[in-house]
């Protein structure tokens, strides 16, 4: 059987353009933050964002429908956690990433006056 490239396989890519795209805004990248020491209800995830229910609502089906967070009810209260705790280590990765790069930039640009 002949393996496809890996550029021709959209079910993969496309659930992984997702998946980054969800990731792409500061308030869900706070609210994976949070989730990373437990799961925490909506009223406890306003109290340490700026933020309106509506709004985080939002966050939260975005980061929901990406396959980020879980979600369990209890009661009234609907609680969030992250699906995976590695979805931390994809954001620290990035930060170390970005960090390097610009340094870079920071010593080219000294380097240059």
């Amino acid at each position: 059987m002949k393996e496809k490239k890996f550029c021709e396989e959209s079910y993969v890519v496309e659930p992984l353009e997702e998946f980054f795209s969800a990731l792409s805004s500061v308030k869900r990248l706070q609210v994976v933050y949070l989730l990373k020491t437990g799961e925490k209800n909506v009223k406890e995830l306003m109290s340490c964002m700026n933020i309106d229910q509506s709004s985080l609502s939002r966050h939260l089906n975005i980061l929901k429908k990406a396959g980020i967070l879980k979600v369990r009810r209890e009661g009234t209260l609907t609680y969030y956690r992250l699906s995976d705790p590695r979805v931390v280590d994809i954001i620290q990765t990035g930060l170390k990433i970005v960090i390097k790069i610009k340094e870079e930039e920071m010593t080219r640009l000294t380097s240059l006056q």
